[in-house]
Parts: structure tokens; C-alpha cells; sequence
């Protein structure tokens, strides 16, 4: 009788150790799609100042007659931001060693902002009688020439 109890005791005590101890929850992997939903992060803004400058040669018979080259020189100033895409960083799960590696992409540029007030008065040299620039296609020109 005493081994019995003895034998019931022990094994209550060993049918709740493993209660306890032998029935937890798995391992759940890591989730990380709620990082991919950012899509794009902005990690530098630069400011920079640029001259931009045209420079046209004469030639034919304009060159001849000592007319037809043209130059203009305009500065400027405006705003890169540089930043990732998380959308191409790449996630491993866990390694043997429980190692996670994470895979980040170059930054490249994501906007660009041209200061309009910035913008200086364009130095122009040129040659010639009829060999002028005008203010409206000085500007398409140069702006055009800031966002390539």
C-alpha cells in the first residue's frame, strides 16, 4: 500500500512537472511585412549649388564671318533626397545560429526640388548681330538641363 501512494504521488508530481514545463508554445517565426509597408525611406537630404552653362560654337558661314557662338552661365540652387527602397532589402529567416541577415540596397535618388528663387540673372556672351539669347528659352533650356 505505502509503495502505492509512493508510486501515485510521484507520478502526479511527474504529470504536472510536464504540465508545466513540457507543453509549451512552438518557436513562431519572426513577422516582417510590417516593415515592407514603409516602401520607401528617405535617409539624406542634400542641398547642393550648381552652375549649369551652354555653350554653342559657330560654324558654317556663320563662322566666317566671325558670328554665331553663344554662352550662357547660370547658377542655381536645390534639394536631392537620397534614401532606399524597402521594398528591395531582403530578409533571411533565422540561421542555425539564430543569425537573421538583412540584405540593404544602394541609395539612389528618390526627388529633386529646384529653388526657383535661386535662380541668378544668366551671363551671356555671344557674337553677332542676330545672335542673341531670349529670357524664356534661356530658362526652359537651363531648367531642363537642372532635372536631367
Amino acid at each position: 500500500m505505502k509503495n502505492t501512494k509512493f508510486t501515485c504521488v510521484i507520478l502526479i508530481t511527474l504529470l504536472s512537472i510536464n504540465c508545466l514545463f513540457g507543453c509549451g508554445s512552438q518557436k513562431q517565426k519572426p513577422d516582417f511585412s510590417s516593415i515592407k509597408s514603409v516602401c520607401e525611406l528617405s535617409t539624406l537630404k542634400c542641398y547642393y549649388h550648381n552652375v549649369a552653362t551652354y555653350e554653342k560654337n559657330a560654324h558654317g558661314l556663320l563662322k566666317v564671318f566671325g558670328s554665331g557662338y553663344k554662352k550662357i552661365w547660370i547658377e542655381y540652387s536645390g534639394i536631392v533626397n537620397l534614401g532606399i527602397d524597402i521594398n528591395k532589402v531582403d530578409i533571411s529567416e533565422p540561421d542555425t545560429n539564430n543569425v537573421i541577415t538583412i540584405k540593404i540596397p544602394d541609395a539612389e535618388v528618390q526627388s529633386t526640388s529646384l529653388d526657383k528663387s535661386t535662380l541668378s540673372e544668366p551671363e551671356t556672351k555671344s557674337q553677332g548681330l542676330f545672335n542673341h539669347f531670349y529670357k524664356e528659352v534661356t530658362f526652359c533650356g537651363l531648367h531642363h538641363e537642372a532635372y536631367a
